[in-house]
């Protein structure tokens, strides 16, 4: 018949099996069968195919699909095959007398292509909605969220946790001897006392308000420090031997009166690592910090004489100096749910009135 290599695996003798008229296997799933069909109608087609017995052929194929297409009579076709009824083939023209002219064949394989259509464009609508979907769910998100930041107060510290403030005044005021664990209890205790509401909607939680705010899920603030800086403060570089390198000292200095009223002075010298020079022009107005002890430091390599170069007003531990702007409020898995329960609705609307 003259049928190319493509055609190779198919088998139009007269007691080839469906199987081996589309040119597939026993085991083939519907979309293998689908394709299979579909390539081979096309090769036999009589519009397109001129060999002599093309519109025979464009029938048995026809027939073989609609009998494997089917799963009751895929079952029994399989059923007589496993009997040895190799015959089936020959005769499905009297079996499936629908069949059995070229216009039904014709009709069947139209309604295949009708089929087809019909589900590339639910595809292609399904992707479309999903693509909508996304892209809405990001918009009403992102707009949600900015709406809460102008809308809900400043001290919604469930919401947008703010980070830990101090000022360098009442940094000076802290015991010389105050060791990084205590220094970042009393900030957590300073922010608790300014934001009751958060506490207390933390607290009704009980046990699963702890275990969130454990492993960070769920906080009132964030592990920086914003350390407001005053006019008489200084910063300058520590003396030259201490490790590391880009190491400085902010000096914090707070006036008061002793027990008998008379007028002091209280100075004391922080440790910071910086990666570049304070900011410019100095004094800034706030510096911010990261709560984590000083890294690779260790006290014995720089305690002794930094603490005599600074006359002993050193504090025992050391901040990381980061960028500003890791001190704005962070968006908190509160404000995150809000966002995106609401960006569900408002993203599913949007698609229902977009006809998706």
């Amino acid at each position: 018949m003259g049928a190319s290599d493509e055609d190779s695996l198919i088998n139009l003798d007269e007691d080839a099996t469906l199987y081996e008229v589309l040119g597939v296997t026993p085991d083939c799933d519907e979309t293998t069968l689908r394709r299979a069909y579909k390539k081979q109608a096309l090769r036999w087609h009589p519009d397109k195919c001129t060999e002599p017995d093309a519109e025979q052929t464009f029938k048995r194929i026809s027939a073989a699909f609609q009998v494997l297409s089917n799963e009751a009579q895929r079952a029994q076709y399989d059923h007589e095959l496993a009997y040895g009824d190799r015959h089936y083939a020959s005769n499905m023209h009297t079996r499936h007398s629908s069949y059995a002219d070229e216009a039904a064949a014709q009709r069947a394989w139209q309604e295949f292509l009708w089929a087809e259509e019909r589900e590339r464009a639910a595809q292609a609508h399904k992707q479309r909605r999903c693509w909508y979907g996304l892209l809405g769910f990001v918009l009403w998100g992102g707009l949600l969220l900015l709406l809460l930041r102008l809308v809900v107060p400043a001290d919604s510290a469930l919401l947008f946790p703010p980070p830990l403030e101090l000022t360098n005044t009442e940094l000076a005021k802290m015991p010389l001897d105050l060791d990084f664990k205590r220094f970042s209890d009393r900030l957590v205790t300073r922010h608790r006392a300014r934001a009751p509401h958060a506490v207390g909607a933390m607290a009704s939680l009980g046990g699963v308000g702890a275990a969130l705010e454990k492993v960070g899920l769920l906080r009132t603030h964030t592990p920086y420090l914003r350390l407001l800086i005053n006019r008489s403060s200084e910063v300058r570089v520590a003396p030259e031997g201490i490790t590391p390198k880009r190491t400085w000292l902010l000096v914090s200095k707070s006036g008061g009166e002793d027990i008998y009223g008379r007028s002091v002075s209280l100075v004391s010298n922080t440790l910071m690592h910086m990666v570049e020079r304070p900011p410019s022009p100095w004094p800034a107005k706030a510096l911010c910090a990261r709560l984590l002890k000083s890294g690779p430091i260790r006290q014995k390599e720089w305690w002794s004489d930094m603490s005599r170069a600074v006359g002993g007003r050193l504090r025992p531990f050391a901040l990381a100096i980061v960028p500003a702007s890791e001190c704005e409020p962070d968006t908190g898995i509160v404000a995150l749910g809000v966002a995106t329960a609401a960006a569900v609705g408002a993203t599913s609307f949007t698609l229902r009135r977009l006809g998706l």
